[in-house]
């Protein structure tokens, strides 16, 4: 490409552009736009930006659920699309919240207390008076009289075992690790009334797989019944059963 140069007042009483244009120059444009045909015909470039749309879903779905949000991918990415979705309001906002939070990502200066507290405001609006703000009350484990409130609390929770939850449970037509495992969501179940296989994943860390044999087990033998279906699937203690 060839630049011809021109002062500004040649420029005013010409009116003509600052540059010519060669044909090395059309030759140029015309293979970059054959390009980019190329690239929007091969759908890679829109491909990526969806996978990476949908990654960014499944983290955000997954931290939350650590925290006790029970909505599935499913929902987060309605949510996140502006469609309504049946739900807890607060976990429909830490959804909508925790993506803020990642679409300013790169934003943030892991060394500086601003940023700091800038991505506390995006994960906590709406959710805690002091978005964004440090705590204004002290917080904290106290000392004398005060160290063993923790215990005490725990100490006086009713311990139920597994045969207090399941009350006709035959250990003959289970196995040791079909055992564990029922050990292992028993106390979730009893708290929520019940449980998916994706959250029976996050508290055993087992795949998606085994959870699904482990409740095709369960539900065979009556200990716990299924409602919905694909994933919407919950599963529930048998009371029919276990009652009898």
């Amino acid at each position: 490409m060839k630049f011809k140069w021109l002062n500004h007042s040649t420029i005013e009483k010409m009116n003509v552009p600052v540059y010519t244009i060669s044909t090395k120059t059309i030759d140029l444009v015309a293979r970059i736009a054959e390009k980019l045909g190329e690239i929007r015909g091969a759908g890679e470039y829109s491909r990526n930006l969806r996978l990476r749309k949908i990654n960014r879903l499944r983290s955000i779905q997954s931290s939350l659920a650590i925290e006790n949000n029970t909505l599935t991918l499913g929902q987060v990415t309605d949510i996140i699309e502006g469609k309504r979705v049946l739900g807890l309001p607060h976990e429909i906002q830490e959804v909508k919240n925790a993506y803020q939070a990642y679409e300013h990502l790169l934003e943030y200066d892991p060394y500086k207390v601003k940023d700091f507290l800038k991505a506390h405001q995006f994960m906590t609006t709406q959710l805690v008076k002091e978005a964004g703000h440090f705590r204004s009350q002290g917080v904290g484990v106290f000392e004398g009289n005060k160290l063993y409130a923790i215990l005490q609390a725990l100490e006086e929770l009713p311990a139920r075992k597994i045969t207090d939850i399941f009350t006709d449970i035959n250990t003959d037509k289970l196995t040791k690790t079909e055992i564990e495992f029922l050990g292992q969501i028993a106390g979730y179940i009893d708290k929520n009334g019940e449980i998916t296989n994706y959250r029976a994943q996050l508290l055993t860390n087992k795949s998606d797989i085994s959870v699904k044999k482990y409740f095709a087990k369960f539900v065979e033998h009556g200990l716990l019944k299924v409602e919905g279906k694909n994933k919407g699937r919950k599963y529930k203690i048998n009371k029919k059963n276990n009652d009898e």
